[in-house]
């Protein structure tokens, strides 16, 4: 079984691609001149064997994840969904729009033009072979533009892998969608969040890892719990993952590594 970073090296080694919008792509192809959204994924999965094998289109492959179980959610029944995505290496981010390109429809009633499918890099950012002239890229993923409705994992993919990205399954065993982020999916800070409850568990992992030696889990995010979280980050980015974020954010990659590392992503 192909591996999601076999799939991420295919796809990266493409990346200067022209964009073509309904490209006819051979899988067996090496080296294809040219690629739209969807061919992309296909060829890469294509190229690696996955079965069952990707379809060729967006709704297609929307479908694909929806009939395998694989899909992660929709917007319109989990408003958490792209947040969550977004934070898993390898994810495939869903745009499925009807003609006006403002309504969220199904995989099957979705405007060609108004589709799209791009792969998450787990850091907040995608890579895709992007419409308007721009080469294949890898670009933000950031949500409140891109107009992300669904998320999936490729059927036939083995997202065991950990790092980069939330590691192992941890995307799987997380659950609580509290988390990952709060209501408006934003990161817990050290700028004034109040969130005491999710404070309050994210501090009890930072003592579980002997980094928070002072105040405890009291649900306050001051200096002291500011001060541990940096830590656990930069031991993340020295020893898991060159270029993890050192921001003092405990967004979907920080909850993912905190509960990985103490040992809790099987029971949350």
């Amino acid at each position: 079984m192909a591996r999601i970073d076999d799939v991420l090296n295919v796809l990266r080694s493409q990346i200067g691609k022209p964009y073509q919008f309904g490209v006819v792509v051979d899988i067996n192809n090496p080296n294809p001149a040219a690629f739209d959204c969807s061919a992309l994924p296909m060829w890469a999965c294509g190229r690696l064997g996955v079965a069952p094998a990707m379809p060729r289109t967006s709704m297609q492959q929307h479908q694909h994840f929806i009939n395998n179980g694989t899909l992660l959610g929709d917007i319109r029944s989990d408003r958490t969904v792209v947040a969550r995505a977004i934070g898993i290496r390898g994810s495939m981010m869903i745009r499925s729009l009807l003609a006006d390109g403002k309504t969220v429809c199904d995989a099957g009633q979705a405007d060609g033009r108004r589709s799209h499918i791009a792969v998450s890099l787990g850091d907040g950012t995608v890579l895709e072979a992007r419409g308007g002239g721009g080469p294949v890229s890898i670009n933000p993923a950031n949500p409140q533009w891109r107009l992300w409705t669904a998320a999936g994992l490729i059927p036939g993919v083995d997202y065991s892998a950990g790092p980069p990205g939330l590691p192992g399954n941890a995307h799987a065993r997380l659950g609580r969608p509290h988390l990952l982020a709060d209501s408006r999916n934003d990161p817990i800070n050290y700028r004034g969040a109040d969130r005491r409850t999710w404070v309050a568990r994210m501090q009890q992992l930072l003592i579980e890892r002997g980094l928070l030696t002072v105040g405890g889990a009291d649900g306050a995010f001051g200096r002291f719990t500011n001060s541990a979280l940096l830590a656990f980050q930069q031991y993340v980015a020295t020893h898991h993952v060159g270029g993890f974020a050192v921001d003092g954010d405990c967004g979907p990659q920080t909850w993912g590594w905190l509960l990985y590392l103490t040992g809790h992503g099987l029971e949350e």
